[in-house]
């Protein structure tokens, strides 16, 4: 059984993230969600169904990566075999998610910061930014920080230099979202947090 903790920079300080693909890591699994917002890039490559969860019997969308369990037919030598990553697999093992807030009585619900961080004359930043914008999301901040323009004003997070370029990065009041530098990659990661804030 999975078990999840929220991040946060003094416990977690030596943790790195594996960027290969293996069974030794949890790749060797024959479906993953699929999510609306890729479905055009997914069904390129993979036969997308629908499946009824036996616990809760609901219908989720999935898309097939094999005919076997404890297989994957896309990862061989340590590298993903395809053009498009699925969603839940280019987050790696990472989750968003809230924590509970009683203000009052009320149950409260943090808003989601989603920050790219990238020079403003650079096409890939602005491309990551016009996907958080685009994402369908009520409470959300969307911001835009070039480091070349001094700090952001809304500053709550230190965001460090991604070194493959511009990045978004997801965050709460707590912690933040492992960034991302795909701009397809904006939906499926906010798709997983409107999972997670409805548990």
């Amino acid at each position: 059984m999975a078990r999840y903790a929220v991040l946060n920079n003094v416990m977690h300080k030596g943790l790195r993230v594996v960027t290969r693909f293996g069974s030794e890591f949890g790749d060797d699994v024959g479906m993953v969600p699929a999510f609306p917002t890729e479905y055009a890039e997914l069904q390129r490559e993979y036969p997308i169904f629908l499946r009824r969860d036996r616990d809760s019997d609901a219908w989720q969308s999935v898309a097939l990566l094999v005919f076997a369990q404890r297989e994957n037919l896309f990862v061989q030598d340590g590298r993903w075999n395809a053009n498009y990553l699925p969603g839940a697999i280019a987050k790696g093992p990472f989750l968003i998610g809230f924590q509970e807030t009683r203000v009052d009585g009320e149950l409260r619900n943090e808003p989601v910061h989603v920050t790219i961080v990238g020079a403003k004359d650079d096409p890939r930043s602005a491309a990551l930014y016009r996907a958080a914008l685009a994402y369908p999301l009520v409470n959300k901040r969307a911001e835009w920080w070039d480091k070349r323009e001094g700090k952001l004003a809304n500053i709550d997070v230190d965001y460090p230099d991604f070194p493959d370029g511009p990045a978004a990065f997801a965050c709460t009041s707590t912690f933040c979202s492992y960034p991302v530098t795909d701009p397809a990659a904006i939906p499926a990661q906010l798709d997983s947090l409107k999972r997670a804030r409805k548990l």
